[in-house]
């Protein structure tokens, strides 16, 4: 039952992937119009939520925002920052463009048999810390050269802009090889930029540690079939803790493809009172 289940796409996994494509759609007309609308249409840049991280401290000692930035970026990252709050991971797993090209990623691999390459527990662990090291790294980079760092090496960037279609650069070579890698690694490892590298996917999950909504376990209903493991693309330990959080991406698989109703529920609270104390991932 569970096995087959766990094939089945419902429909709000349709619906997820609706509104993945919606906001992938959405970015590749942005940026091409960005190349062939006379009224100068602005980059992509200007409507990343992470743009605001980066110029903050620039725009805060200075008055001024890095290059590409503008207003717009602060509105989008607070908006983020809220809807964090108050949905977790939502925007990695339904709304981020790149979330969205691993998860098809990770389709084509399955399509196509190709092996799966399972990173050792302890070294997803410790590869998890990775995106705090870039997030370091990008902010002290940005606020020191008083630019968008990060732009010339940001895979999101170097696929969805559109400059190697309509203003390709062999000065660019870095900024495409990256991207190159991601996508040929993505084929391997599932969401490998998102568990290992996302600057933005840190802070999303340090935020979402105080959300009060999340994804729940009923241990009384619960089977220990372990499918919500198997299929969680973050590799969240879902089947043995009452509470899902951290790095989850908000996608609902295990939710959806659970065999057991009522095991897994997106909630506020406890599912049951008489529960021992709350353990989180």
């Amino acid at each position: 039952m569970a096995k087959g289940k766990g094939r089945i796409a419902t429909p709000l996994i349709w619906a997820r992937r609706a509104v993945q494509a919606g906001f992938s759609v959405f970015i590749l007309v942005s940026a091409y119009l960005h190349f062939n609308d006379k009224g100068g249409y602005p980059p992509i840049d200007t409507i990343c939520p992470f743009g605001a991280v980066e110029t903050m401290w620039t725009y805060f000692t200075t008055g001024h925002f890095l290059p590409k930035t503008s207003t717009p970026n602060f509105v989008l990252g607070i908006g983020l920052f809220i809807g964090t709050f108050i949905v977790g991971g939502a925007f990695c797993g339904w709304i981020c463009p790149f979330g969205a090209l691993q998860d098809a990623l990770t389709w084509i691999q399955q399509k196509l048999r190709l092996p799966k390459v399972k990173v050792p527990e302890k070294w997803d662990k410790v590869l998890s810390y990775g995106r705090f090291v870039v997030l370091a790294i990008v902010l002290y980079m940005s606020a020191s050269t008083a630019t968008l760092w990060f732009a010339d090496y940001d895979p999101y960037r170097a696929v969805f802009s559109l400059h190697w279609i309509f203003d390709f650069n062999t000065a660019a070579w870095l900024s495409y090889a990256i991207g190159i890698a991601f996508i040929i690694g993505g084929l391997f490892i599932p969401r490998l930029w998102c568990r290992y590298f996302c600057p933005l996917g840190g802070i999303v999950g340090l935020i979402q540690y105080v959300s009060p909504i999340k994804i729940r376990r009923d241990e009384v209903i619960c089977t220990d079939c372990g499918l919500c493991d198997r299929v969680c693309p973050m590799r969240l330990k879902v089947a043995t803790v009452e509470s899902v959080s951290g790095d989850c991406i908000a996608c609902l698989e295990c939710v959806e493809r659970c065999p057991a109703k009522g095991a897994l529920n997106v909630s506020l609270g406890k599912l049951r009172p008489e529960s021992p104390k709350e353990q989180t991932i």
